[in-house]
């Protein structure tokens, strides 16, 4: 049975407790309505704005925390090669907010 945890309006997340009485054991499930987030990267990528590429303070992605935070559970932090190596994912796309490449091979990473 799952019942209201949290909600939070301003990113709009809901958190449901989930209690499985079989195991005597719970899971806390977070879900994020993230089509404002999509609407609003879809816009700025295809904009007719120019991206100064170079900058280190350019606007790459917007992720919602609840991808944000799976990331760095496994170890994918903003400023490694790994996370820009996931933004440049094709899969990813839909996060992006420009279409040029995040990832180099001459870049400084932090680890």
């Amino acid at each position: 049975m799952a019942r209201l945890f949290g909600f939070d309006t301003r990113t709009n997340t809901v958190e449901r407790f989930h209690w499985d009485p079989t195991a005597e054991s719970f899971t806390i499930e977070d879900q994020q309505e993230v089509t404002p987030i999509l609407d609003q990267n879809h816009a700025l990528r295809t904009s007719d704005a120019r991206h100064d590429r170079k900058s280190p303070m350019r606007r790459a992605a917007a992720i919602p925390l609840n991808i944000y935070f799976d990331l760095v559970a496994k170890g994918i932090r903003p400023g490694t090669a790994a996370f820009d190596k996931w933004l440049d994912d094709p899969d990813n796309r839909m996060w992006r907010t420009d279409n040029t490449r995040v990832y180099s091979k001459t870049k400084r990473y932090n680890g």
